[in-house]
């Protein structure tokens, strides 16, 4: 019986030298790996929701942020422009965790996750631990295979993929009126009405789709600008005006849907343009491929936004 007690107590004190020795006091997490993005490209990437969703795939998101992905918890919260953090859990495992975002150059950066949690005195619960930080690990891994993948895709990160072109209609005429609310489609439609007008009794040909531009000068104030590309020179005419466009650069994105898609894909350009170290000489527009009067359903209107580069 003696004899049994001591085997049995040597077995424990070899199995808690085992548990105390393999297992360290502290559970790391040392990551590095780098994308080919813009350093502002991965920021919003890994604090934006809406962007989140999109590329952590087969993950299920909740109100706090926090999305799973197999087994194993994520929440990216927003600290400064180089540094996210990034709150892991496992099972019981809890780890706070820190995404360094490092530029390599404008369209290359390298990225640093690093964290620690303290590893329980309990040798049951250590080893459980253990394992549900090692299984975390793994989740991480595929995690930064998902946003390297999300974040070689133009399309996948803006939401469509960007054209360069030339400009080729410089010729056009426009008309700008001021508004307390946001255009509707009948009141920008009236003022194309009103250069189509002018350009046919002018003899002229229209080169391609009405132009649209709307600024909002303050809460309450829209300025709204409508164009028309022409085959030739106009005389200003009352609020109608000639303009020649410079036939530079421009980049173009074809967007299916309303307003709001449409708004949403301006501020994508807005970010294309300072991700991809571009500056715009003049306002943007869109082009109505779309008759907008003629389609009441907005999620068939086809728009495209033309942006002015240098």
């Amino acid at each position: 019986m003696r004899k049994g007690i001591l085997i049995f107590s040597f077995l424990i004190i070899v199995f808690l030298v085992f548990v105390y020795a393999v297992i360290p006091s502290e559970l790391k997490l040392d990551k590095l790996f780098f994308v080919n993005a813009n350093q502002n490209t991965v920021y919003r990437s890994l604090t934006e929701k809406d962007m989140v969703i999109r590329w952590l795939k087969d993950t299920n998101g909740d109100t706090t942020n926090a999305y799973t992905k197999n087994n194993t918890r994520f929440r990216f919260n927003r600290m400064v422009i180089d540094l996210v953090r990034a709150d892991v859990r496992n099972e019981d495992l809890q780890m706070e965790s820190f995404i360094r975002i490092l530029p390599v150059t404008k369209d290359s950066t390298r990225l640093l996750w690093t964290g620690k949690t303290g590893a329980t005195k309990n040798p049951f619960k250590r080893i459980e631990n253990y394992f549900n930080w090692k299984e975390a690990n793994s989740n991480i891994d595929i995690v930064i295979e998902d946003l390297r993948e999300f974040l070689s895709s133009e399309e996948r990160v803006y939401g469509f993929t960007v054209n360069h072109a030339m400009v080729t209609d410089t010729l056009l005429i426009t008309t700008a009126k001021k508004m307390n609310h946001y255009p509707t489609v009948p009141e920008y439609y009236a003022m194309i009405a009103q250069l189509r007008e002018y350009a046919a009794a002018s003899g002229a040909r229209e080169t391609n789709f009405p132009m649209l531009n709307v600024t909002q000068l303050n809460d309450s104030l829209y300025e709204t600008r409508v164009g028309l590309p022409l085959d030739k020179h106009l005389k200003d005419k009352g609020a109608i005006a000639f303009r020649r466009m410079v036939a530079g650069k421009i980049l173009i994105a074809e967007v299916r849907g309303g307003t709001g898609q449409v708004n949403q894909a301006l501020i994508q350009m807005d970010n294309y343009l300072l991700e991809h170290g571009r500056v715009a000489p003049a306002i943007p527009f869109q082009s109505l491929v779309t008759d907008r009067s003629l389609q009441p359903d907005s999620a068939n209107w086809i728009t495209k936004i033309y942006y002015p580069v240098l």
